[in-house]
């Protein structure tokens, strides 16, 4: 089970009720984006989530996508810092198809919407060397598959962050934990993950567990075992787009055990449509 890393969804304000007219950007005119890091140092395999906002700086509402890196509408031009040279290890994505949509959002003059996503969501699973990072964003103004959705950008001003090597005691760690999840059968998985949880409550890797925990119960079909490991990983330091993808995948697993309504519940914290579209679906059936 591949996750793709995920706030509550924005008002939409009506027209009809402002009497203003909305409009729609077709260039950077009046539009702001900016990104940053949660912290200026890792270490490597830390998760590193990028926070992006975007801004209506115009004196009329716009009608915008919510900066989801999930949805492609923002992708990460991702490279290391070599003395003078730069080493690219990755650019906006060009193949492939997201995997969520994103809420369309009317911001009001000097209003923003914000989103968070781990850089894993589009460079898959992210191991950076020690070093020196620099990290761009675009925010497509043109919709993924569109002929000008390359060119009809807004760049973020350049941000920077380091890595700094694993400790030592940490990367034995995380090898014995994942030798330990390879090498037992597919049943034995689970129990192996929570008790290595039950023992490291500080661990760096504490993330990487419940992934493989979340991913173990899957496989076996224990959607209880999926709804506790997802409620234990956005206890986590995770972004708003993995968070928002585990409500539905909670919601899923819900579902399942017949919980319609506890389904419903967390299907409705969740801003992404596919999210809502499973909840009225749910709710026409109740």
């Amino acid at each position: 089970m591949t996750f793709r890393i995920t706030l509550l969804a924005c008002v939409l304000f009506l027209t009809a009720l402002t009497g203003q007219v909305r409009s729609t950007p077709s260039s950077a005119a009046g539009v702001q984006f900016m990104i940053s890091v949660d912290k200026g140092v890792y270490v490597s395999s830390e998760p590193i989530i990028v926070k992006s906002w975007v801004v209506n700086k115009s004196d009329q509402p716009v009608q915008l996508k919510r900066p989801v890196a999930a949805a492609f509408v923002v992708t990460y031009t991702l490279q290391k810092l070599v003395g003078e040279e730069r080493e690219t290890l990755g650019g906006p994505t060009v193949g492939g198809d997201p995997v969520w949509t994103a809420p369309a959002v009317e911001l009001q003059p000097g209003t923003m919407s914000t989103s968070s996503s781990e850089l894993s969501i589009q460079f898959g699973d992210l191991y950076l060397e020690p070093g020196a990072y620099a990290l761009r964003a675009s925010y497509h103004l043109s919709d993924y598959g569109a002929k000008d959705y390359v060119s009809n950008v807004i760049t973020s001003a350049e941000i920077f962050f380091n890595v700094d090597p694993l400790p030592e005691n940490d990367k034995q760690l995380r090898r014995s934990l994942t030798e330990a999840f390879y090498s037992a059968e597919a049943k034995q998985r689970a129990g192996i993950l929570r008790s290595f949880l039950a023992k490291q409550h500080a661990s760096i890797h504490r993330v990487y567990a419940l992934n493989k925990l979340l991913d173990a119960t899957y496989q076996q079909k224990d959607w209880q075992g999926v709804v506790e490991a997802s409620r234990k990983l956005q206890e986590e330091n995770i972004s708003v787009e993995y968070k928002n993808l585990l409500l539905y995948g909670e919601g899923n697993a819900l579902r399942n055990l017949n919980d319609i309504p506890g389904a419903i519940s967390v299907l409705q914290k969740s801003f992404f449509p596919q999210a809502q579209a499973l909840r009225k679906q749910l709710e026409t059936k109740r």
